[in-house]
């Protein structure tokens, strides 16, 4: 059998953009929210956040299609 292979550590460099990027997307984060357990440290911690950001994306293009369509339906309407 053939062992995995061990990774190799990250350099100093690689730990400090790890720490900036954990410290700016902890900082984007809501202060206030409905689920604030989602948010906390974890495995699900970015699904939630992506899946939020995106729900929110499809809602304001649903919402901006809407308003279009019903500007350039309304002179057929009336």
């Amino acid at each position: 059998m053939l062992e995995d292979a061990i990774p190799p550590e990250p350099s100093r460099d690689e730990e400090l953009k790890y720490l900036n990027w954990l410290e700016k997307s902890f900082s984007e984060d809501p202060f206030i929210t409905l689920h604030p357990k989602l948010y906390s440290a974890g495995p699900y911690r970015l699904y939630y956040k992506y899946r939020v950001q995106m729900k929110k994306e499809y809602r304001k293009t649903f919402f901006k299609n809407f308003i279009l369509s019903v500007g350039f339906t309304w002179p057929l309407i009336v």
